[in-house]
């Protein structure tokens, strides 16, 4: 990130300082017992670890709890779009281009689509289109309150809104992680994640002088996690060692995930076999965990 766009960056977090302390703490002083939608930032430093696969089916697993659930493409890839609604179909890109809290509140209804196969609404994501609005948040920083303002729209449809940010640690993750209540990190048991831990770690350090808070990092994710790999054990001691994650869910490994993508359902709608239970189960506990973040949060 060059000194200019620090600057402001800077500037714009100073600027909204109060209305974004008070969406984050009461969302526009709503009742202290009226509960609020939770913002999650899925995020990861590379491609291929399974981020996508993860959020989708954790929303879907969300979603079986009776959960309202609404996931925000927000990486340029659109996988997360095609794999729930079966197309490419823009609204991400939609959201960081309007130019006011009330249009972004008034776009909401156009750019929600149903996927009934995962029992979520997606705000979905075109490559051309988000790529642009990436160049544009860049050289304008304001637009990183647009993420802001979309929770604050969609605050009382949902109890969970998903954001599934790039494989890259840029500005759209920047800006979505100024708007999540929480993080939740994703790696997969390679020799690049244990290395990658000390970058993801000063990234996020980095952030929490540029957004003059803390990153509220609920966990880390291993996916494609079978124990008795020796990776396994070794990247969960390298997440330990941080002292960051309140929690550590591996995920285990099976094809079955990428089967169900191609049939755009979530791994429950398909499960056969033993090692398809495997993750379900432990999808089943990363609920419960995402779940127990919301009971903590209230408006």
């Amino acid at each position: 990130m060059s000194d200019t766009t620090k600057r402001s960056l800077d500037s714009i977090v100073l600027k909204h300082d109060t209305k974004v302390m008070s969406l984050q703490s009461g969302r526009m002083e709503k009742e202290r017992d009226d509960a609020r939608a939770v913002g999650i930032a899925v995020v990861n430093q590379k491609g291929g670890v399974g981020k996508t696969t993860t959020t989708i089916n954790l929303a879907a697993t969300l979603a079986a709890h009776q959960k309202r659930v609404l996931v925000v493409d927000v990486d340029p890839q659109g996988t997360a779009t095609t794999a729930t609604i079966g197309k490419a179909i823009d609204g991400t890109a939609e959201i960081l281009g309007y130019g006011s809290a009330e249009e972004v509140t008034a776009l909401i209804d156009a750019v929600v689509h149903r996927s009934d196969s995962y029992g979520v609404d997606v705000i979905g994501a075109d490559f051309d289109r988000l790529n642009h609005q990436e160049i544009a948040l860049t050289s304008s920083p304001m637009l990183m309150v647009r993420f802001v303002e979309l929770m604050e729209a969609v605050e009382a449809r949902y109890d969970f809104v998903l954001f599934d940010c790039p494989p890259a640690l840029r500005s759209l993750t920047t800006a979505t992680m100024y708007a999540a209540d929480h993080v939740v990190v994703v790696v997969e048991p390679s020799k690049e994640s244990i290395d990658g831990l000390g970058k993801l770690m000063r990234y996020l350090a980095g952030l929490t002088k540029l957004l003059q808070r803390e990153p509220s990092i609920a966990g880390a994710i291993i996916t494609k996690a079978d124990p008795r790999e020796i990776l396994v054990r070794d990247v969960r001691a390298g997440l330990e060692e941080t002292g960051r994650f309140s929690w550590i869910q591996p995920i285990y490994l099976t094809v079955g995930f990428k089967d169900a993508y191609t049939e755009s359902k979530p791994l429950a709608a398909i499960a056969k076999s033993r090692a398809h239970q495997l993750a379900l189960d432990d999808l089943e506990l990363l609920a419960n965990r995402v779940m127990g973040l919301g009971s903590a949060v209230v408006a």
